[in-house]
């Protein structure tokens, strides 16, 4: 088993913890004021439980004990700093003075067994914080997602909390908006909506703008050398045509890309993934609650509008036939860096240096550490 973690910048407090040994692994990944505490207390319960476990636990007493779990260090977590006085509960809300205590944390619990002579890796998420099965056989590599990325663009999550009263808006992480009426919606009535991708328009129009000008720019240099002969007046004419061409056609993707909803879009991941959020109202409404998950340990504040505690548990066979396979769990901070295929690939071929390239991937696609990074791995074949 090997773990790692990395925060954004040294001197930022990390808020993703992690704990593994043998054959049991937890991480979370935190977020808000109390989120490296409340993930930090998470995993210390999770791997408690785990570790009564024996070779031989049934997968049955893991779903049940974890489905208890999570939701028991919900609510126990609340308590202890009521008790501790951190805070003052009023509505199931931890308040200290007039002020909403926001955070929470993703928890992701993994264990391998055997029953009755059978190899099992066991799973337990909420949030999306998520861990793959990774194989490969006569060099070709495949993946399963063992958990389930509970997030606002997840359909069946958005059905979930329309069953509750007052549900939040589902919003797309909007550029300059500020209330939720001003945010993309992800759904209406129902149905996923889809918009139109302006920027990838915009990109390859820019893209070819930029070709454009630097065929120009050589050969402009080339004719003004005075030991090479003097080109064709015709040939630079020519791409200065080609140039001014492409420069209209980059305006006029430009314009569009700006002035149209997608454009204001973020994309988040390497995968072409949209930031969105759950989105509750408040008196104020500049001052909207908003969430990047629909699910969690922590977050009081938007216990009723239908973020819950409850985990997704999974149970996977381990008898599979290839000639290698390793169970890997992440934070988003690494798994927005790559698509799973090339993850896949990465921790199978090279599983020793990975929170370096991790770290370069980020800075090569977001110019930063884009967000606390987290893993742990187990080969299992």
């Amino acid at each position: 088993m090997i773990g790692q973690m990395k925060a954004k910048r040294e001197i930022q407090e990390m808020q993703d913890a992690i704990q593994y040994k043998e054959n049991a692994a937890v991480l979370a990944d935190g977020h808000g004021t109390h989120g490296a505490t409340i993930a930090m207390y998470a995993c210390d319960m999770v791997m408690r439980e785990l570790s009564t476990y024996s070779d031989k636990t049934n997968p049955i007493q893991f779903h049940e004990s974890m489905s208890r779990l999570f939701v028991n260090i919900h609510n126990e977590y609340i308590k202890m700093g009521q008790n501790e006085g951190q805070w003052k509960i009023e509505d199931g809300i931890p308040m200290i003075g007039k002020s909403v205590v926001r955070g929470g944390t993703t928890l992701t619990a993994m264990y391998i067994g055997t029953y009755q002579d059978k190899k099992y890796v066991m799973t337990a998420n909420v949030g999306d914080s998520d861990a793959f099965l990774f194989t490969v056989k006569d060099g070709m590599y495949s993946f399963k997602q063992l958990t389930m990325s509970h997030r606002p663009t997840s359909i069946d999550e958005y059905r979930r909390i329309q069953t509750f009263p007052n549900p939040p808006h589902f919003v797309y992480n909007t550029k300059g908006a500020r209330k939720a009426s001003q945010y993309l919606s992800i759904y209406q009535d129902g149905s996923f909506i889809s918009y139109q991708d302006t920027y990838e328009i915009f990109y390859e129009a820019s893209e070819a703008y930029q070709i454009a000008c630097d065929n120009l720019k050589r050969e402009t240099k080339i004719e003004t050398k005075k030991e090479t002969k003097k080109q064709d007046p015709s040939k630079i004419n020519e791409l200065r045509d080609i140039t001014k061409q492409r420069e209209a056609e980059y305006q006029k993707k430009m314009f569009l890309y700006e002035t149209s909803p997608d454009g204001k879009r973020f994309k988040s991941t390497v995968r072409g993934d949209r930031s969105s959020y759950i989105m509750m109202d408040t008196v104020i409404p500049e001052n909207g609650l908003k969430l990047a998950m629909t699910r969690s340990i922590g977050d009081y504040h938007s216990n009723k509008h239908g973020v819950i505690p409850n985990p997704y548990v999974s149970i996977t066979d381990l008898c599979i036939e290839c000639d290698k396979a390793v169970v890997f769990m992440a934070s988003d901070g690494v798994l927005d860096c790559y698509t799973i295929e090339e993850l896949s690939k990465l921790v199978l071929t090279e599983p020793f240096e990975l929170m370096n390239q991790f770290q370069n991937m980020s800075m090569k696609l977001f110019h930063k550490i884009h967000d606390d990074m987290s893993y742990v791995m187990m080969r299992v074949k």
